[in-house]
């Protein structure tokens, strides 16, 4: 079902970038199998489960269509700027803030709920417990 479903979505050789961020060895395997070749395949999920299978099969997407292979786990990223690392927590702020104020990332179809700094334990809650109507939420310190 996935693989026609990417098959539709991006043609026949399949998707440029693939993300796998459920941290479930099948599911990188089958990334990589989706990814077009000169492609990327990212890595965000640990892997938790074990799985048995055919690392041969894997390695030879990767190999084959040259693609190439990224762990991209947040933690591993740098607060600040150092020399030789692209990205760090700091300039991604700054980016992600600058796409918000220019209108180029919208949000506001993201937040359900806005909420002043003594109801955190509520958005906690909400965030927790009601996943079917509570999206995002907003803490305005202004309240």
């Amino acid at each position: 079902e996935v693989a026609r479903y990417v098959g539709e979505l991006c043609g026949p050789d399949g998707a440029s970038i693939t993300v796998e961020a459920v941290g479930h060895s099948q599911v990188a395997e089958q990334a990589a199998e989706l990814t077009a070749p000169y492609g990327e395949l990212i890595l965000v999920g640990t892997q938790r489960a074990d799985y048995q299978s055919d690392l041969t099969h894997m390695l030879r997407q990767i190999h084959w269509k040259w693609l190439d292979v990224k762990g991209a786990q947040v933690w591993r990223i740098p607060s600040h700027p150092v020399r030789g690392v692209k990205h760090s927590s700091y300039g991604n702020a700054l980016l992600i803030f600058e796409l918000i104020r220019s209108g180029r990332l919208q949000i506001d179809e993201l937040i359900s709920h806005r909420l002043g700094p003594g109801e955190i334990a509520d958005a906690y809650e909400l965030l927790l417990n009601n996943k079917d109507t509570c999206s995002g939420v907003v803490i305005d310190w202004t309240r």
